[in-house]
């Protein structure tokens, strides 16, 4: 038997240091299940570590995906972990909890995405989280940040279990951060933080002259400040429980900026002159929007408004690529001198429906020879 044990330790010192890990990750795994290691132990087969400026950066092994609680050692070979590594624990659903060293300061990009059963996590002191870190953590509830320097885009998209969010002394909040959490209805910020600012739960810059993010589990109506100028991008995005909104200043909505919001029925924009991409599309309970100052309409802005009866353009001078895409409940449509329109601008449109222009007797050149390509509405020329 001693012969066969010998043969065997010498197969494995001529496998590389890879085969070796694999090997161990292995025997990690039948342990785990056969004899029931206490799923808060940390095993080396289970995490990864790369040393990096200041410490280490851990990701997660083989054997990590089947445990539920994860504890990550202060420290690797007698320096620091200071660093959850890019898409360290992704996928990994199983995982309900785990904890972090005191001296992380960095979450990477889709660290945890989509780990469904992770419900709470505190983190120490951040510089930074990363672009997607806790995307579709769909079983988050709660999230401690007692401090934290940048915010990456969509860090917490798709986490719809999560209720409330505060956010310290934040200097950097990305695209996107806070979208589709479907349960989210207060964003917080302190009082003295330099860069950004809360009223009524919604998020905005410290001059409250731009509204940067609604809460998504936001309902009814929603006051804006006189001061705001702007919609910034992706502001109500899927808040399909917003009704009305009132924005007596706001001269620019941001691309997707009330996107899918189902709810909303009628939009007054008095001053507005500039409407990004997508910014309406999939409203499909907006009945009516009032627009007497817009000169630019961008592509998709009003894509699948199939409610959408009543618009007034009498300025617009810019209709992007199927800007009016699918609005086949309006009865017809006035363009006033439009001198520029996009692909397919009304596609979808039927024998119903009416396209007046206003100044010309055809299409002039900066209107795309696509622009009413798969409309079948009429068009009255009015010189």
């Amino acid at each position: 038997m001693s012969n066969f044990f010998k043969s065997i330790a010498a197969k494995i010192g001529k496998l590389t240091k890879k085969q070796k890990r694999g090997i161990a990750a292995c025997i990690a795994v039948v342990l785990i299940l056969a004899i029931g290691i206490p799923v808060g132990l940390t095993l080396s087969a289970e995490l990864k570590f790369t040393r990096i400026d200041g410490g280490y950066s851990v990701g997660a092994g083989a054997a990590a995906k089947l445990r539920t609680e994860i504890v990550v050692p202060e420290t690797h070979n007698g320096k620091p972990v200071i660093a959850i590594g890019n898409e360290a624990f992704s996928g990994y659903n199983k995982l309900i909890s785990i904890t972090l060293p005191t001296a992380v300061i960095i979450i990477g990009d889709s660290a945890f995405a989509g780990c469904s059963g992770l419900t709470s996590i505190s983190l120490p002191n951040i510089a930074s989280i990363g672009d997607r870190a806790f995307a579709g953590c769909s079983g988050l509830i709660s999230i401690s940040i007692p401090k934290v320097a940048s915010i990456g885009d969509g860090a917490f998209v798709l986490c719809s279990r999560l209720t409330s969010i505060s956010l310290p002394k934040v200097a950097s909040i990305g695209h996107n951060a806070f979208n589709n959490c479907s349960g989210l209805i207060s964003i917080d910020v302190e009082q003295d933080n330099q860069y950004y600012s809360s009223i009524n739960d919604v998020l905005y810059n410290k001059a409250k002259t731009v509204l940067i993010a609604c809460p998504s589990g936001k309902t009814g109506e929603i006051i804006v400040p006189n001061s705001v100028t702007r919609i910034g991008d992706a502001a109500f995005n899927n808040c399909s429980g917003l009704t009305s909104i009132s924005l007596p200043k706001v001269t620019i909505i941001g691309n997707q900026a009330f996107l899918s919001c189902n709810g909303l029925t009628t939009v007054t924009l008095p001053k507005v002159t500039i409407i990004g991409e997508s910014a309406f599309s999939n409203c499909s309970g907006l009945t009516s929007i009032l627009l007497p100052k817009v000169t630019s309409i961008g592509n998709y802005a009003f894509m699948s408004c199939s409610e959408l009866t009543s618009i007034t353009l009498p300025t617009v001078t810019s209709i992007g690529t199927w800007a009016f895409y699918g609005c086949v409940a309006m009865t017809f449509i006035t363009l006033n001198e439009v001198t520029i329109i996009g692909d397919f601008a009304f596609e979808g449109w039927t024998e119903d429906q009416t396209i007046y222009v206003v100044g010309y007797t055809a299409a002039p050149d900066g209107w795309s020879v696509w622009w009413n390509m798969f409309c079948s509405a009429n068009v009255v020329w009015e010189e």
